[in-house]
């Protein structure tokens, strides 16, 4: 999954990147996930990825569109810990430390 889904981050355009991003996420839901997908596609990533630091804000903000169930997150608690985990994680990997 990670490989698949650094491949659609390296050939799509950046302005249609998260979007694409996400729908590429989608068909794996209840059978694989991705908790951390900035850092999983570093982890299979020949090298750095493209853009991140332009990607970033554009991923916070798509990110904060998404709606899901509750059924989908065991609680609040774990959805708000994933994300921030994912937050920091791209933070750091950028050289700037987070809040």
């Amino acid at each position: 999954m990670s490989q698949y889904v650094t491949s659609v981050y390296t050939t799509t355009p950046l302005s249609q990147r998260a979007d694409a991003l996400l729908n590429a996420m989608e068909p794996a839901n209840g059978v694989s996930a991705l908790l951390n997908p900035i850092k999983e596609m570093e982890d299979v990533s020949a090298g750095s990825l493209p853009d991140l630091s332009t990607f970033l804000p554009l991923w916070v903000k798509r990110l904060g569109r998404v709606r899901q169930s509750k059924d989908e997150w065991e609680s609040e608690h774990t959805r708000r810990s994933a994300f921030k985990q994912e937050l920091t994680h791209a933070f750091v990997s950028l050289g700037v430390s987070p809040v």
